[in-house]
C-alpha cells in the first residue's frame, strides 16, 4: 500500500523508542473463522446499497464456547443462521455477537450465516472502505484514520484483525455489462434468468479479512501466464478497454519482476497475479491489487512494483498488528529498490535508494513529528514516513550487514517458515539470530526497537611508509542524531583515495560503539578518505562526488552545497558529505560565538595545482537546518573552517548572501576540511572586532536628535538597526560607490547599529542615542 502524507512543520523534534519484547501479547477469540463463503449482489451504484450473505465456517480454539464475535461497519445485519435455525445477534457499535445453540469443543466445527445490506462505509480520509465510483464499485481494505485500520468490515461480516486468516470463495452479481474480479482463481461466470450475472471466485491461499477484495467495472481483462520457478501462475490484468495502452506500456517489465522476486524471496505464493484498475489506490489486496488509474504512466512502475512484493511480504507473511508494520510496508519500499537492480543494475539500486535516503534524512522526522522507533508506532503514523521510507532503509542496512550470500537464503528460509502466518520483529531477530550464529541483538536494538540514526566521522588518519607499502591507521567517531544510544552492529565501509582522487581501497570497519580504529596495508599512499560512499549504513549524513571538469556550477545533491569553479586547468574530484550531527566543539571556547548543534560538512577530493572555486554553503531556519543555531536576526551567522579534527574551528573570511534566516555563504578560495555555521551573539565581546582588522563603524551626530550618519569605512554591506530589546527596525545596503546610509529616528532612545561586511562575512556594532 502507498500513501502520500502532508508535511508537518514542527520546531523541534523527539525520540520514540519501540517496546521489543521476543512474547508478544495478542488477544485470540475463542472460536475463530477459517473460510468465508461470500455472496454480494454489487449493481446499486446509484443508491450505493450493497445486498450480501456471508457463510462463516467456525473453528473453536477451546472448549465448551458459544459466542460467535465478529466486525461490521454500516450495513444492518437481516438474519443469521446457523444450522438452518434461526439465531439472535446482538450489535454494539461494529461489534457483531451471535450466541450459538450448541456449544463447540476444542477444534471443532461449526457455521453461521449472516444476511446483511446496506450502505457501505467509507472512512474520513475517503480512501478505505467499499465505494462506489464513477462506474466503478470495489473496496479498499485499510482505513487510514480508523483504529484499528483493518477495513475488511467496511464489506463484510469477518475477525478483522492482522492475526486472523482464513480462505475466500466469493459469488458477485453484477449487471450484464459489467465484470467482477476477486482475490485468487476465476471459477466461472453464471447468466441468470434475469440476464445479471454472477461471477464465482476462490482463494484458496488463508489471508487476514482486509486481504480479501472484489471490484466491478467494465473491465477488459487481459490474461497472460508468468512461467515461475515452481509452477505457471495466471496472471490478470482488469482494466477499462480505454486504458489497454497505459496498461501495455506500464507492465512491460512485470514478468522480469516476477522472476526477479521469486530468485529473492521465493515462489510467488498466490494461485494468480492479478491489478485492477480503481479510482483510489494502491492497496495490495492478495493476487487481485487495486491500483489506481490515476497513476498509469510507465515511470510508476515502481508503485506496482511495491504492491506486487506485498504478496510475500504482508500478504503471505503478516505483520502481527499496526505497531509492526514496518514489517509489510517498509519491506515493500526495499523491493523498489530491489526493482532498480533487477531491471537496471547496482547502480540504479544505489541512487534509488540515495534519494530515499536524502528524503528520510530531512524529511521523516518533519512528517511524522519526531524520531520514532519502527516498533511501536502510534496509530496515526501507523502508514507514516519512518514505517515506509525508514524501514525500507533499515532492510538495507540489514542486507549490507548480512552480505547478499546470507541475507537472501536468511530472508527465503524465514518467509517459507512463516508462510500464512503472522510475524513480529522479535521473531525475525531471533530467526537471524539463529539461521546466521550471529546474535542480532544489537542490529535490532539499534535499527528497529529505537528511535534515531548514526554517524560516522574519521577522525584522523595516520600513514606510516613501510618499504614499497603503507601501512595505514584510522580512526573513527560515531556521532548520533536523536538516537537513545550507539548503533552496534555496524560494518562501516571506508574508501582511501591517491593524491589524484583514485580510489585505491574499501576497507570493512566493525563499529560497535561511540570510537573504532582500522589497519590497513597498500602499494598506494593513500591521501584523503570518505566514510560509506555509497551509504551501505543509511546514517545522519548525505554523500556526493563529482569529477570536475572546466568552470561552472556543481551542485551536490543533498548536500545543501554548490561548487563554483573559476580556474580549473586540470580534472579535480571533489566529494562533500553533509553531517546532520553536531560538529566537535571548540578546543578553545570563545565568548559569544556558538556553534551549530545540527550539522557540518566535510570536504574532500583531489584539488589540483591552480584550481580555484567558491563554495556555497546554504542555511535556512524555513527548511528546519538551522532551527536552534538562526534564533535572533540581532546575532551574526558566519562560517568555521578546520583542515581535520586535529585542528580547532577558525573564523574564515565568507559573504553572506540572504536574509538572517536563510540564504547561502560563500567561502572563496575553498579549501579541502572541515566547514560549520556558526554565531556571533549580540551583546558580547566578539561582537566588535579589533580595529585592525576591520576598522569601525563612524556614526554620527551622537547623541542624535532625529537623523543619525553611519559610514562604514568605504566597505559595502547591510546597516540594520536594532532597538536593545532585540527588535529590529531599519535595514538598508550600501550603494556601489556609497558607504554612507542615513537613519530617520522617530523615537527617542537608545539603539544599535549593525554592520555586516559583503567582503568579509564579519560585522560591527555601535551604540547610538536619540533625544528629542
Amino acid at each position: 500500500m502507498k500513501i502520500s502524507r502532508l508535511l508537518c512543520v514542527i520546531m523541534s523534534a523527539f525520540v520514540v523508542t519501540g517496546s521489543h519484547s521476543s512474547a508478544f501479547s495478542q488477544t485470540l477469540l475463542p472460536i475463530t473463522v477459517t473460510h468465508y463463503d461470500l455472496t454480494l449482489d454489487v449493481r446499486n451504484f446509484a443508491s450505493k446499497i450493497l445486498y450480501g450473505k456471508a457463510v462463516l465456517t467456525l473453528k473453536s480454539r477451546e472448549d465448551n464456547v458459544q459466542l460467535v464475535q465478529l466486525n461490521l461497519l454500516n450495513m444492518s445485519v437481516d438474519s443469521a443462521k446457523t444450522n438452518g435455525q434461526l439465531v439472535s445477534v446482538e450489535r454494539s457499535g461494529d461489534t457483531i455477537r451471535i450466541q450459538l445453540p450448541e456449544p463447540l469443543f476444542l477444534n471443532g466445527w461449526g457455521e453461521v450465516t449472516l444476511w446483511y445490506h446496506g450502505t457501505p462505509a467509507i472512512e474520513p480520509y475517503n480512501w478505505g472502505g467499499f465505494h462506489f465510483d464513477n462506474g466503478l464499485a470495489y473496496n479498499l481494505g485499510i482505513a487510514f484514520e480508523a483504529n484499528p485500520h483493518n477495513y475488511g468490515r467496511a464489506m463484510f461480516p469477518c475477525i478483522d484483525e492482522f492475526h486472523e486468516r482464513a480462505t475466500y470463495v466469493y459469488h458477485i452479481t453484477t449487471d450484464t455489462n459489467m465484470v467482477a474480479v476477486c482475490g485468487g482463481i476465476h471459477l466461472s461466470t453464471d447468466t441468470n434468468p434475469d440476464f445479471t450475472l454472477t461471477h464465482h471466485w476462490s482463494m484458496m491461499q488463508s489471508i487476514p479479512a482486509y486481504l480479501a477484495s472484489v471490484a466491478v467495472s467494465k473491465y477488459l481483462p487481459r490474461n497472460d501466464t508468468f512461467n515461475g520457478a515452481e509452477r505457471n501462475i495466471p496472471i490478470g490484468l482488469y482494466f477499462k478497454a480505454s486504458d489497454s495502452t497505459k496498461v501495455k506500456n506500464l507492465f512491460v517489465n512485470l514478468k522480469g519482476v516476477l522472476s526477479g522476486f521469486e530468485e529473492a524471496w521465493g515462489p510467488y505464493p498466490f494461485d494468480r497475479v492479478g491489478f485492477c484498475g480503481t479510482n483510489q489506490g494502491a492497496m495490495e489486496h492478495a493476487a487481485n491489487v487495486a491500483y489506481p488509474v490515476g497513476s498509469m504512466g510507465a515511470e510508476n512502475e515502481w508503485l506496482w512494483a511495491h504492491e506486487l512484493s506485498h504478496m510475500w511480504f504482508g500478504d503471505m507473511v503478516t505483520c502481527i498488528n499496526a505497531e509492526e508494520m514496518w514489517l509489510n510496508e517498509g519491506w515493500a519500499v526495499f523491493n523498489e529498490y530491489l526493482t532498480q537492480e533487477i531491471l537496471y543494475g547496482d547502480e540504479a539500486y544505489i541512487e534509488y535508494m540515495k534519494l530515499k535516503h536524502r528524503d528520510v534524512i530531512s524529511q521523516c522526522h518533519l512528517i511524522d513529528d519526531g524520531y520514532r522507533a519502527l516498533v511501536g508506532i502510534p496509530n496515526e503514523y501507523t502508514y507514516g514516513e519512518t514505517v515506509y521510507q525508514k524501514g525500507g532503509l533499515v532492510v538495507h542496512a540489514l542486507r549490507s550487514y548480512l552480505g547478499d550470500e546470507v541475507f537472501f537464503p536468511a530472508i527465503r528460509t524465514w518467509l517459507q517458515n512463516k508462510k500464512f502466518q503472522h510475524a513480529s520483529s522479535a521473531e525475525l531477530r531471533d530467526f537471524l539470530t539463529q539461521y546466521t550464529g550471529t546474535d542480532m541483538t544489537g542490529f535490532f536494538d539499534s535499527w528497529v526497537f529505537n528511535a534515531g540514526f548514526p554517524a560516522f566521522v574519521i577522525d584522523s588518519l595516520q600513514i606510516i611508509p613501510d618499504g614499497n607499502a603503507y601501512g595505514v591507521k584510522g580512526f573513527i567517531h560515531q556521532k548520533l542524531r536523536n538516537a537513545p544510544g550507539f548503533f552496534t552492529q555496524n560494518r562501516l565501509p571506508v574508501a582511501l583515495y591517491d593524491s589524484l582522487g583514485r580510489r585505491i581501497a574499501l576497507v570493512s570497519v566493525e563499529v560497535n560503539g561511540e570510537y573504532a580504529s582500522f589497519e590497513a596495508t597498500l602499494v598506494s599512499k593513500p591521501c584523503w578518505t570518505v566514510v560509506d560512499p555509497d551509504i551501505r549504513i543509511p546514517g545522519a549524513m548525505t554523500v556526493d562526488q563529482h569529477l570536475i571538469k572546466g568552470t561552472g556550477n556543481t551542485d551536490f545533491s543533498g548536500t545543501y552545497f554548490r561548487l563554483i569553479t573559476n580556474t580549473n586547468p586540470d580534472s579535480a574530484v571533489v566529494h562533500v558529505t553533509h553531517y546532520r550531527v553536531a560538529p566537535d566543539s571548540l578546543k578553545v571556547p570563545v565568548d559569544g560565538l556558538v556553534l551549530s548543534d545540527f550539522r557540518f560538512w566535510q570536504v574532500k577530493g583531489y584539488f589540483p595545482p591552480s584550481f580555484d572555486a567558491t563554495g556555497r554553503f546554504s542555511y535556512s531556519k524555513t527548511l528546519h537546518l538551522d532551527d536552534s543555531l538562526l534564533v535572533s536576526a540581532t546575532d551574526s551567522l558566519m562560517i568555521l573552517y578546520r583542515p581535520d579534527a586535529g585542528h580547532d574551528w577558525q573564523m574564515i573570511p565568507a559573504t553572506k548572501q540572504g536574509t538572517s534566516f536563510a540564504g547561502n555563504i560563500m567561502v572563496s578560495n575553498l579549501k579541502p576540511g572541515d566547514y560549520t555555521l556558526a554565531i556571533k551573539k549580540f551583546g558580547t565581546g566578539i561582537d566588535t572586532p579589533h580595529p585592525s582588522e576591520t576598522g569601525r563603524l563612524r556614526i554620527y551626530p551622537n547623541p542624535s536628535h532625529g537623523i543619525v550618519v553611519i559610514e562604514t569605512g568605504g566597505q559595502q554591506g547591510v546597516a540594520e538597526i536594532f532597538t536593545l530589546g532585540g527588535e529590529r527596525i531599519f535595514s538598508q545596503r550600501t550603494t556601489s560607490g556609497d558607504a554612507t546610509i542615513r537613519w530617520q529616528a522617530s523615537v527617542q532612545g537608545n539603539y544599535l547599529v549593525k554592520f555586516t561586511s559583503d567582503n568579509s562575512g564579519l560585522f560591527l556594532v555601535e551604540k547610538v542615542m536619540v533625544v528629542r
